[in-house]
């Protein structure tokens, strides 16, 4: 069961090493969406993430002077928003159940079951937990390779 863990968690923690990134390095449209209408709480992202404009307005797709970005291009930046939101909820929630079964396994007591039930919600949860992050890694690059 430790092989598994250390096996789970070890792709995780060279994944989340730290990067040095300069804001020289970074696409345009990352390097202009800290303004106060797009910041993001929690890590959950507005809706109009990156579709806004320095005065805070909301962008018209195929409107001369409100900024040059096509529609499918719109729905596609508020489909994937969405998106990285919900995986952010669901790293949210896997965190939350790995707390839930450590809760159930400390309490176990030396019975079996218990302890079977918690070490099973804790490996699940880490599963899920590896899931959400990838996820939100895949719509975080998308969104900043394609949009």
């Amino acid at each position: 069961m430790k092989k598994l863990l250390f096996a789970l968690i070890t792709p995780l923690l060279l994944l989340a090493a730290p990067a040095p990134v300069s804001a020289t390095s970074l696409p345009a449209p990352l390097t202009t969406f800290a303004s106060a209408c797009d910041a993001p709480f929690l890590t959950f992202r507005p809706w109009y993430h990156g579709l806004t404009a320095a005065d805070c307005e909301l962008i018209r797709p195929g409107v001369e002077g409100s900024g040059d970005m096509e529609l499918p291009v719109f729905i596609w930046r508020i489909i994937l928003n969405v998106l990285f939101n919900l995986f952010s909820l669901g790293g949210y929630l896997a965190v939350g159940f790995i707390i839930y079964g450590g809760i159930i396994f400390m309490l176990a007591r030396g019975m079996p079951d218990k302890i079977a039930k918690g070490k099973s919600t804790i490996t699940n949860a880490i599963i899920g937990l590896i899931i959400s992050l990838l996820a939100v890694t895949i719509v975080a690059v998308i969104t900043s390779i394609l949009l």
